[in-house]
């Protein structure tokens, strides 16, 4: 993702979602505070494996 920002013409228009399967213990998403970013973040023990995309 880092390297899209970069090379983007208006990186400032781009939108990311992102699934985050993580220990909630160990809070290390970089992105947390950028508005580009939507996140849903799911402890990975109540994690039901990929999904095609994230819920509406």
């Amino acid at each position: 993702m880092e390297d899209c920002i970069a090379k983007a013409r208006q990186p400032e228009r781009l939108r990311f979602g992102i699934c985050w399967q993580h220990d909630p213990k160990k809070d290390t998403l970089p992105f947390r505070n950028d508005d580009c970013f939507r996140i849903l973040a799911v402890d990975w023990r109540e994690s039901k494996g990929p999904a095609g995309r994230a819920p509406r």
